[in-house]
């Protein structure tokens, strides 16, 4: 309750250095619900605006298109690389990169990644787990992110991965 009359007297001291025809309703009269304070702060008077310096936005340069990557993924060998670098992958985070790679629809659901890595679909809770382990494990070797979650449908491959065998 001390939050809201606290936040109800600095709303208070803002509208009192409005013009009179500003204000909409009369500060002197408790507001429903709310208890009148015994002591109130008188605002100094101000007829000043603050104006707050704000940079326009800068937009980008239309001609450039940052290289796109392509990702190679080796199922043989676990790995997922690309110019620069390789990281190594597990046997399950292998079994959910195939799968996001050869699904025919952009976003695979939860219960098609679990089925592409050999489990239960009713039983098994992990699969959150692999890929937020997977993602950290590619965010940290290319500063990127490799895949993301779609709200209700499932996850989908942000990266461009071509599979090598």
């Amino acid at each position: 309750m001390k939050t809201a009359l606290n936040t109800f007297n600095i709303i208070a001291l803002k509208i009192t250095n409005l013009p009179k025809q500003a204000t909409r309703f009369n500060l002197n009269s408790p507001l429903k619900g709310c208890t009148p304070r015994s002591k109130t702060i008188k605002p100094a008077t101000l007829n000043s605006v603050s104006t707050t310096y704000v940079p326009n936005y800068i937009l980008p340069d239309p001609t450039y298109s940052p290289p796109s990557q392509t990702w190679i993924f080796n199922v043989v060998a676990r790995e997922l690389c690309n110019t620069t670098a390789c990281i190594q992958l597990t046997a399950i985070e292998t079994l959910l990169i195939n799968t996001l790679a050869l699904s025919t629809v952009r976003i695979c659901s939860k219960q098609e990644l679990i089925i592409g890595i050999n489990k239960d679909p009713v039983a098994y809770s992990g699969l959150e787990m692999c890929l937020s382990r997977l993602q950290d494990k590619f965010r940290q070797a290319f500063n990127e992110r490799l895949f993301r979650s779609v709200r209700n449908r499932g996850y989908c491959l942000v990266q461009e991965v071509k599979i090598e065998e």
